[in-house]
């Protein structure tokens, strides 16, 4: 610290009393500038929760009517199919879930666009993936790539061999997770159907980095669910299970707030 001297050449203690509370008051005032656009970075970084709310609920209505027209939520994905019977129906697919939801957000005609016996990166296929709807979109990702997944693994309701229904969900269906919005660093090709695999003993992990306050699920009933991120890891698998017998309250969260 520099030190203030006397018209003697002696050291002054008031003076430098008085450096060394300015020097603390600039310190200060620059870790409030610091924090502050180290603030609004994470608020910019954050998603619109209303964007998100509104595009996990228009794509579990999509489930719905999927449902209803086909008797299933989703195909069976070829992956998961252990041996292929050209007779069973629904036919197993080689392209995601969001792509045979697109007659069902307004978007037929991208839909007939793709060939729907071939798999999502053939050569016909994989240019079509730079036509993303706006549904799928949000901030953080590259412009086919979405961040809006469902949940596969032993128990869960996708990833299995034959198709999900929603009657596979005896936990309830304002208790079962549909689909989910995960982080940036789990986006995946929006054609591509490759859904993320929860390890039972940290579900939470495949979500990525999560850049909210909350985490978002639409849930088996269509309706949104906003979880909050510090949710016990037990809590979240028992949502993300269409048949564990758990005992969750999906009402409470909301309730609140």
């Amino acid at each position: 610290m520099v030190e203030a001297n006397t018209s003697d050449g002696k050291v002054d203690p008031i003076n430098n009393v008085k450096v060394f509370f300015s020097f603390l008051l600039i310190g200060a005032a620059l870790a409030l500038v610091v924090g502050f656009f180290l603030r609004i970075d994470e608020i910019a970084s954050a998603d619109s929760k209303s964007e998100v709310s509104d595009k996990l609920q228009q794509i579990g209505l999509a489930f719905h009517a999927f449902h209803q027209t086909n008797g299933a939520l989703a195909f069976p994905r070829v992956m998961d199919v252990k041996v292929m019977n050209p007779n069973k129906r629904p036919r197993p697919t080689e392209l995601s879930w969001r792509v045979h939801l697109l007659p069902f957000i307004q978007q037929r005609a991208l839909y007939e666009k793709f060939h729907l016996d071939e798999p999502w990166d053939s050569p016909h296929n994989l240019p079509l993936a730079d036509s993303m709807p706006e549904v799928y979109r949000l901030a953080g990702t590259a412009e086919n790539e979405t961040r809006f997944r469902v949940l596969c693994g032993p128990g869960m309701l996708f990833g299995q061999t034959t198709a999900p229904r929603l009657r596979d969900c005896p936990d309830g269906l304002r208790h079962t997770i549909l689909s989910v919005l995960v982080g940036s660093d789990a986006a995946t090709l929006w054609t591509k159907p490759d859904d993320i695999v929860i390890d039972p003993k940290n579900p939470l992990a495949a979500l990525g980095t999560n850049p909210n306050s909350f985490i978002a699920c639409v849930m088996g009933d269509a309706k949104l669910l906003l979880l909050p991120t510090d949710v016990e890891a037990s809590e979240f698998l028992a949502f993300a299970t269409p048949s564990g017998g758990e005992v969750v309250d999906a009402d409470r969260y909301r309730r609140s707030p």
